[in-house]
């Protein structure tokens, strides 16, 4: 009995080693099919189809390829909103650190430019989230959307319009300090001008196949 049951121990080992082997050459037979794809994209695709391939699967940095579809220099004008002076004022620095930061450019003035951005706050709302055992609110939801109108030196325009949402807590009983608001305003805005880059960067590939 014990030899028998060596044996079978034996023939299920010898079964399962088969089964990695087998494993092992479909994984490897996998690589070398991805080796090939990726080869003969590069040789029938041409750099700029690629580069649009690659965004697509998330690659390359959108932050770059909407650097390269802006000039260097770009006109900034954010609207103040009567209604809100306050939280606009908030957008116009904020947007303006963004295009510096996000895509490396210097914003000018409107003369010496030669493409503009125009954006306006379309919605902003605090939105109360989670609240203590005493029904005090202790952490809101910021959600900004903001309108993008981007004027480019050939003539192109884009209309875009984006959302970005933060979290933050605060004291029970308490109002939202300026601090908070800006800082909320500021990554709100931040996940937005994201989406924009996003957006614009697409667009960008697909004028500049269309030309070529």
């Amino acid at each position: 009995m014990r030899i028998c049951g060596v044996n079978l121990r034996l023939e299920f080992v010898a079964k399962n080693f088969k089964n990695c082997v087998s494993f092992f050459e479909f994984f490897t037979k996998i690589q070398r099919n991805l080796a090939k794809f990726a080869k003969t994209l590069t040789q029938i695709l041409s750099p700029l189809s690629l580069a649009f391939f690659f965004v697509a699967c998330g690659y390359l940095p959108t932050s770059k390829v909407a650097s390269n579809v802006f000039s260097d220099k770009i006109y900034v004008y954010v609207s103040i909103s009567q209604q809100d002076a306050r939280n606009s004022i908030y957008i116009v620095d904020t947007v303006r650190e963004l295009i510096i930061n996000k895509l490396d450019k210097s914003p000018a003035n409107k003369d010496e430019a030669d493409e503009s951005l125009y954006v306006n706050m379309q919605n902003l709302s605090f939105i109360p989230i989670i609240y203590d055992e005493n029904g005090y609110v202790i952490a809101y939801k910021t959600r900004i959307t903001l309108g993008f109108e981007a004027h480019f030196k050939d003539g192109h325009k884009e209309k875009i319009t984006t959302s970005g949402d933060y979290d933050f807590a605060i004291s029970p009983n308490s109002v939202i300090s300026d601090s908070a608001r800006f800082d909320a305003i500021r990554n709100a805005s931040s996940e937005a001008f994201d989406e924009f880059v996003s957006i614009i960067s697409m667009r960008g590939l697909k004028w500049q196949t269309s030309t070529n």
